[in-house]
């Protein structure tokens, strides 16, 4: 079950490292940039990151925010659901077209881990990134979803991938 885990913290990252050549969150020391939603840890900072625009065949710089939301909740049958979700919203400009730009981006990781056999039981993986021009340039649209299910011996049942881009007005 190590191996999920670790494949899991390798997948986030690798999916952070496709879209983006280079991500700068500022840390914060402002209280108020962390806040509890039923039990929900969220965190805000400035976001930078440069994103290839597969439409437009040109590399876009973008300034914004993430918000970073995690919560972990006991279910009735003593398994943890834990879900990490990652929001981004920022602007920015083409590097060849001068083209204006939206960057918006969401990522949420679900996963369950069974108390008594100390054991993952699942996780599902969405990504959607959505580089929205402002002028004539395309719209490219990315959309990641990955899940996989094991049994109580740790032995996979399920796994499905899929992962889509395109350009559109």
């Amino acid at each position: 079950m190590k191996i999920l885990l670790a494949f899991s913290v390798a997948l986030a990252l690798v999916l952070t490292a496709c879209s983006t050549s280079s991500t700068e969150p500022a840390t914060s020391s402002d209280p108020s940039s962390e806040s509890s939603i039923s039990g929900a840890n969220v965190r805000k900072f400035p976001y930078k990151t440069r994103v290839y625009n597969e439409c437009a065949q040109e590399f876009v710089d973008f300034e914004g925010e993430i918000q970073l939301v995690s919560n972990s909740t006991a279910v009735k049958n003593g398994d943890i659901h834990r879900l990490f979700k990652i929001n981004i919203a920022a602007s920015g400009v083409g590097r060849v077209t001068g083209e204006d730009y939206n960057l918006k981006e969401n990522y949420s990781d679900n996963l369950t881990y069974d108390v008594n056999t100390r054991t993952f039981e699942g996780e599902t993986t969405q990504r959607r990134i959505r580089v929205i021009s402002k002028g004539s340039s395309d719209n490219f649209y990315v959309k990641f979803k990955y899940h996989i299910t094991l049994n109580n011996d740790g032995e996979e049942v399920v796994e499905f991938r899929d992962n889509t881009s395109e350009c559109g007005g």
